[in-house]
């Protein structure tokens, strides 16, 4: 093995330093050592400090700046990153659905998928998506939220349209693992899309992606199928963070924008208990995993 260079000791050197100060910090605050993710296999020291030290600044970022020990660099630096994130939140979401959302934290539903040792399952996310965006099992939440995630789309005003004459006419169905190709074409291929909303005149596809990237440029192949269809269709990627899709037909949508969806009928309207406790419990399941720090700053003070 080559003899590190005094360069590259000399960095890790004061890596290591940096990363021990802000572990001993940490250690002296107010709140529990968190346990690590990585299994015990991982025995480099520096790799589970890192570790240590990521989820630490998730989970307890402001107390992490209050916390004697830290550097006041590391503390500027977390104080300018919980600020981006709340400028993030209310951009977003904006005073009113931010309020909204802290209720829904304050709520009495428990956090259902955490509670089924779920919470790193795409497919149930989806499920729990597909419910909130059905008309017929959420009437104040879903006609907005899918309006609000229409107008996302090319020709938003069209999509809107179509969208609230399929709702008036019963019409409109929402589908979890939607074969299309075997619908809606001759061809045999088995593939399925996370959630499709359709009606005879339309057909809207979301690809959702959330602790894996696109494979295979799945939308492209998606996309295939999508515009051969003899109505009007479009496609959503929806990821945590808005990833862009292989096929430039998606529209990259995140998990905030698709918060801000589902509060858009709550501002106007009072659910039903059904709908509130399901939206309560999935936005405590997003404020514990994919939207841990957007939602974190919401309760700190994010607008």
């Amino acid at each position: 093995m080559p003899e590190e260079s005094p360069t590259r000791r000399s960095a890790s050197e004061s890596l290591r330093a940096l990363l021990d100060a802000l572990r001993d910090g940490l250690a002296r605050s107010r709140f529990p050592r968190p346990a690590p993710l990585l299994g015990a296999a991982a025995s480099d020291g520096l790799v589970q400090t890192v570790q240590l030290i990521l989820e630490a600044v998730a989970h307890h970022t402001r107390s992490i700046i209050e916390a004697p020990g830290v550097p006041s660099g590391i503390a500027v630096l977390l104080q300018t990153t919980l600020d981006s994130w709340q400028k993030k939140v209310f951009k977003t979401l904006g005073a009113a659905k931010i309020g909204t959302a802290r209720d829904l934290l304050a709520g009495p539903a428990p956090n259902f998928l955490e509670i089924l040792d779920l919470g790193n399952d795409e497919n149930r996310h989806s499920a729990v998506i597909r419910w909130l965006l059905d008309p017929r099992c959420a009437p104040t939440v879903a006609p907005p939220a899918l309006g609000a995630l229409a107008a996302r789309l090319d020709d938003p005003l069209v999509w809107v349209t179509e969208i609230r004459r399929a709702i008036d006419a019963d019409s409109l169905s929402v589908h979890r693992e939607y074969t299309i190709a075997y619908e809606w074409t001759d061809e045999s291929r088995l593939d399925r899309i996370d959630i499709v909303i359709s009606s005879p005149r339309f057909v809207l596809a979301v690809e959702n992606k959330v602790w894996a990237r696109e494979h295979s440029e799945q939308t492209r192949s998606y996309w295939d199928w999508l515009s051969r269809l003899p109505v009007r269709r479009a496609g959503i990627f929806l990821s945590p963070s808005g990833f862009p899709p292989a096929s430039d037909a998606f529209k990259a949508v995140s998990y905030l924008e698709l918060l801000a969806c589902f509060l858009e009928g709550l501002l106007h309207s009072t659910p039903t208990r059904e709908e509130q406790l399901v939206l309560s419990g999935y936005v405590k399941m997003l404020a514990a995993g994919i939207l841990i720090s957007e939602l974190r700053a919401i309760n700190q003070g994010g607008g």
